[in-house]
């Protein structure tokens, strides 16, 4: 009788068990809107992390300080990263590919004329991000059910746990910067030099819809006794651990007595039952690809990037062969020319993430903000010039190009970007293969080249000229600034999420990662993933 009562209280404390599937920004967002609720939360991780060897040699690195980070025992950051005409075509986390790595039980991915990618690491690919963060404007998601008023008090709330390196400037106007503290890293000298052109004719910019301010980035300028040390190693991995990934939130989170971590699962399946859910996985790692593991609750929340929550989805729901669209925010790379070069650059002290952003409102070019953030010199910038100049390169000095050369990201909303297909299909032995392929759209090319005339228009104001036959168009998904596989609507139809990424029917399952968006804006997408997740989790309360 005893042992029955036991068993009773066991099962009754575990379907009061909120799930959170994925340990990516989605997910410690959402887990941290649950536990400041109170609610006993499991995150189910795969939880791939970086190689113990290198690991130990980044805490060496670390230990000893910046002095040793430019010789050999510093050489390892470098391993594998590679630069050429279309950017870094895999960014490492110091010189691993680690956030790339399939778990155990994966399912094969085909892709077609698209690159999108999952992440089964600790953190997922915030270990790899460029940090640039920014929220959305309000015409920029008119097509939402949801308005940027209800998303506000989750931008802060975000801010509680990440870090955010910012100035006040004119950008906040549009775009506020919802932390409650913020710090300001040192900007670049070419940097400088392109904001006080850019400050010159801020009205002239400001009439024909163009804004710019400082880079917001997800980074401590100052951390745990540690600050930047302008090394301009950030694209390999700082050393001093001070740009964001969520998987450092994941140990904060264990603060509360309510939290668990659960890494090694590679959740195939989740399903609703009478009571609560159900929620199947493998072990993630070698060995025990066959011994499924079970685990019951009473919500679980899906937050594994939006390629690995669609698979999870599409199987658990048993739907093949039966293809759904991915929204893509278009990345693109356009170099630029300052008029006046900026001496000194190969050495000096600085950061290599974005130093500026640029933020075209212009209702002729598109009815949403199209997102420019420019970097400065890098030493992978070397290789791509000394390619590009040829033989040309014994007559023109690659310091003298280096060192008026900026590189511009860019993004375009959905509305003007590639789309994707994205459907899982099995063969007659049950054999799963996800196939992605990307369908071309004249847009994108045409809002391009407005966009490089319209840089060009401005050339004196900018201080630079575009180097239009070197802008690249990335395939779609290489951003990673994908979503709206499942996009919430006011009245959800088949395949289809409401507010609370809940599909048609279901009541305890939720999606809170970007595949519930039904649009991705230009502004850079984690943030409002991020925050959209905690608003999921914390509305939990008030509206469900």
């Amino acid at each position: 009788m005893q042992h029955s009562s036991f068993l009773s209280a066991s099962i009754e404390f575990l379907n009061r068990m909120f799930y959170v599937i994925g340990s990516g920004p989605s997910g410690v967002a959402c887990a941290y809107g649950l536990l400041r609720q109170g609610c006993d939360v499991t995150m189910l991780d795969a939880g791939l992390t970086l190689e113990p060897d290198r690991a130990e040699k980044l805490r060496r690195l670390k230990d000893a300080g910046p002095s040793s980070w430019t010789g050999h025992q510093a050489a390892f950051l470098r391993d594998g990263m590679k630069a050429g005409l279309n950017g870094v075509p895999v960014k490492l986390a110091y010189g691993s590919s680690f956030p790339y790595r399939a778990a155990v039980g994966a399912t094969q991915v085909r892709q077609t004329a698209a690159n999108l990618r999952s992440s089964f690491a600790l953190g997922g690919f915030s270990n790899v991000w460029g940090s640039a963060v920014m929220p959305y404007h309000a015409e920029d998601i008119r097509d939402w059910p949801i308005s940027v008023e209800r998303l506000a008090p989750h931008y802060t709330a975000v801010f509680d746990f990440m870090p955010l390196a910012a100035k006040e400037d004119q950008l906040t106007r549009r775009f506020p910067l919802y932390a409650r503290c913020f710090e300001s890293l040192q900007t670049s000298r070419q940097a400088k030099a392109l904001l006080r052109d850019l400050e010159r004719h801020r009205d002239a910019l400001n009439q024909i819809g163009m804004e710019f301010g400082n880079a917001r980035l997800a980074v401590w300028a100052r951390k745990e006794g540690y600050a930047c040390a302008y090394c301009a190693l950030c694209l390999y991995g700082c050393p001093y651990e001070l740009i964001y990934s969520s998987g450092m939130t994941v140990p904060e989170l264990a603060r509360f007595p309510k939290f668990r971590y659960v890494p090694g699962v590679n959740v195939h399946r989740v399903e609703e039952t009478g009571t609560g859910v159900r929620i199947v996985g493998v072990p993630s790692v070698p060995g025990g690809e066959s011994a499924e593991q079970a685990f019951v609750g009473e919500r679980v929340y899906l937050a594994c990037g939006v390629l690995q929550t669609t698979v999870l989805l599409l199987r658990s729901l048993q739907v093949y062969e039966t293809p759904i669209s991915a929204l893509d925010s278009q990345y693109f790379l356009l170099p630029m020319l300052r008029f006046r070069g900026t001496s000194g650059i190969r050495n000096e002290a600085l950061y290599t993430l974005a130093q500026v952003f640029l933020e075209i409102n212009d209702p002729i070019l598109s009815p949403y903000t199209i997102h420019l953030q420019a970097y400065t010199y890098n030493d992978l910038f070397e290789l791509p010039l000394r390619s590009v100049l040829g033989p040309l390169a014994k007559v023109f000095s690659a310091e003298l190009l280096v060192s008026r050369l900026m590189l511009f990201q860019g993004l375009l909303h959905s509305a003007h970007s590639t789309k994707m297909q994205i459907q899982l299909k099995r063969s007659p032995s049950g054999k799963e293969i996800l196939e992605v392929t990307g369908k071309p759209a004249a847009e994108t090319a045409r809002t391009l080249r407005a966009v490089i005339k319209k840089l060009f228009a401005a050339r004196r104001m900018l201080g630079a000229i575009p180097l239009s036959p070197l802008a690249r168009i990335a395939p779609p998904g290489r951003g990673d600034h994908t979503g709206g596989t499942f996009p919430m609507r006011r009245d959800p139809g088949p395949l289809e999420t409401d507010v609370f990424g809940r599909l048609q029917g279901w009541k305890r399952v939720h999606l809170v990662d970007a595949s519930v968006f039904p649009s991705v804006p230009a502004t850079t997408i984690t943030l409002t993933a991020m925050a959209n997740a905690h608003r999921i989790a914390s509305e939990l309360v008030l509206y469900v």
